[in-house]
């Protein structure tokens, strides 16, 4: 019966992949193959309660794999707080936000989407240092919340935190071309187009083909006039700039996607896209960044 359910699964049948892992956890309620299987078509259905369900109690059945599953699990009930978030059910979100986190980490989206619910019940602050957490965990995906980051410390009136942020990042990471765009524009809004201008520059050194660095790097040019000088300098930086459409890649599949998912939809494996950047020297020989 478990093979035939893969086979209907494999096939697009997937009522009939349904109704076959049913009946074997009706003759094997503990069967964890067929409870991982359950989960798999529910997620593809987006039946997110039904696949957490069914994640929690393979995960019972075999604590040796909760290294693995926590972090599924955590996904899935981000998935729940969303469901809740959308429903008007601001409390039951946060929970589903917060217990994500307690049990992964690393699941990113839950950070976001806590420090969302957070500011719609009018809890800046809070909302500001759930951010600020992601940054601590996951500095590579700072970016995500640069732009709540900013709203956030202006409501509070502390806007300097946030350039202290972005160079505490740059410090920290000299390839780190996003927090460079983001003290770039913040520069920018300030009237401070010199300053962002340079900060532009070294951002395209390490990511050339960024159109968002250049379209700022364009306005930067204009409030300065157009200066012949300074557009020479771009002119020089960007001669052998790239430009591709798609440049996160899923590192079980290799799926290409135009932004960042947290699930591949074509092997629905979580959390495993990675950011392919080429820089002029590299284009020979470049491989996908974690």
């Amino acid at each position: 019966l478990l093979c035939l359910g893969l086979d209907f699964k494999r096939g697009g049948f997937l009522d009939r992949s349904l109704e076959a892992f049913d009946e074997v956890l009706r003759l094997d309620s503990n069967n964890r193959y067929a409870l991982l299987n359950l989960e798999k078509l529910y997620e593809e259905q987006h039946q997110w309660k039904l696949a957490h369900n069914a994640r929690e109690k393979a995960m019972a059945l075999h604590n040796s794999d909760s290294h693995e599953s926590k972090p599924i699990l955590a996904f899935l009930k981000n998935e729940l707080g969303l469901v809740a978030q959308q429903q008007q059910n601001g409390v039951e979100a946060k929970h589903y936000f917060e217990t994500a986190i307690e049990l992964s980490e690393q699941t990113i989206p839950a950070y976001l989407n806590l420090g969302d619910a957070q500011l719609i019940s009018g809890d800046v602050g809070g909302a500001a240092e759930t951010w600020e957490s992601l940054i601590d965990v996951a500095p590579d995906r700072a970016y995500l919340v640069f732009d709540r980051l900013r709203d956030s410390y202006s409501r509070l009136g502390s806007l300097n935190k946030f350039q202290t942020l972005c160079q505490k990042l740059i410090n920290a990471n000299k390839k780190d071309w996003r927090a460079r765009l983001a003290l770039g524009r913040h520069l920018l809004e300030q009237k401070d187009a010199g300053n962002a201008l340079e900060i532009l520059f070294e951002a395209i050194i390490y990511n050339p083909h960024s159109l968002s660095i250049h379209q700022t790097i364009w306005n930067s040019l204009i409030m300065l006039q157009l200066q012949s000088n300074l557009v020479k300098r771009y002119m020089e930086l960007t001669k052998k700039s790239i430009f591709y459409l798609d440049p996160h890649i899923c590192r079980k599949c290799r799926y290409r996607s135009t932004e960042l998912l947290w699930q591949c939809p074509n092997c629905h494996e979580w959390n495993t896209f990675l950011e392919e950047v080429i820089a002029p020297a590299e284009i020979e020989d470049a491989e996908p960044r974690e």
